[in-house]
């Protein structure tokens, strides 16, 4: 299965010199996936950004997300059932500085359906998880 995703960042609301303390100032993110198999979801929340060094970088998200894959009772066999449409966003990534602007990004990411289910005394759903990469301009 193949996805297409995009997001923004924000800037750090507070700039500091010092990397370490840096990486505890989050930055809001907002984006979206789209499975081209049907499936899509959008999401909106914070990314903590850590400098390993000047063109290495490491990072965490966690948001708030929704998605319009299948629900309910009757699932196609080639479909995760994700119990609910409302869940959270985890990912992982690994940065590489390409220059002042550009960025390229290795992601590992998560939709959690955070344990819900569309029929009582069934399996909790398992979310899709994702792995890819991002090429990110600075502005």
């Amino acid at each position: 299965m193949a996805n297409i995703a995009g997001e923004v960042l924000s800037p750090r609301l507070v700039p500091l010199s010092d990397r370490i303390a840096a990486a505890f100032i989050p930055r809001f993110n907002i984006g979206s996936s789209v499975n081209l198999n049907g499936t899509r979801y959008a999401y909106a929340g914070a990314a903590w950004t850590f400098d390993i060094s000047k063109d290495i970088f490491v990072e965490a998200s966690l948001a708030a997300a929704v998605h319009d894959g299948k629900t309910g009772a009757i699932i196609p066999e080639n479909r995760l059932s994700l119990g609910c449409n409302a869940g959270t966003r985890e990912a992982a990534a690994l940065g590489f500085r390409l220059s002042d602007r550009w960025n390229l990004v290795t992601t590992l990411e998560h939709f959690s359906t955070a344990g819900c289910s569309a029929q009582p005394g069934t399996a909790s759903p398992r979310g899709p998880a994702n792995i890819g990469a991002k090429l990110g301009y600075t502005f």
